[in-house]
């Protein structure tokens, strides 16, 4: 619809919660026929404008402002392997070291209190 532009949002919101339920109806149609919330920032935009796009991957609209590509699995999974990359690096030895004696002092606590029947 190349008048979408032209219609006030705000007022399509306001009718929306009019008392006439007919009105109320016929408003909330317009709103899902012609319009879309970004799922990012809550931004109301034309449906069929350049403004805001169907991302396929979230399944939802976001528009140009926003960047939706942190929350996409091949992102995650480039930050997990990066931080990964960074623990190996900065002396993940040092800490399996103290993770292992962590688990050995327990172990022998765990054999004397047994020892001592506790």
């Amino acid at each position: 619809n190349p008048y979408a532009k032209l219609l006030s949002t705000n007022k399509l919101e306001e009718l929306e919660h009019h008392k006439s339920n007919a009105i109320a109806k016929r408003a909330t149609r317009i709103w899902k026929q012609h319009f879309v919330l970004c799922a990012i920032c809550n931004a109301s935009y034309p449906k069929h404008s350049d403004e805001a796009s169907f991302c396929v991957e979230c399944k939802c609209h976001v528009c140009d402002k926003c960047n939706c590509s942190i929350f996409h699995l091949d992102y995650q999974q480039e930050l997990w392997d990066l931080t990964l990359d960074k623990d190996k690096r900065s002396g993940g030895k040092k800490n399996n070291k103290k993770v292992r004696s962590n688990s050995s002092n327990t172990n022998t606590n765990n054999n004397k209190e047994k020892e001592e029947g506790v």
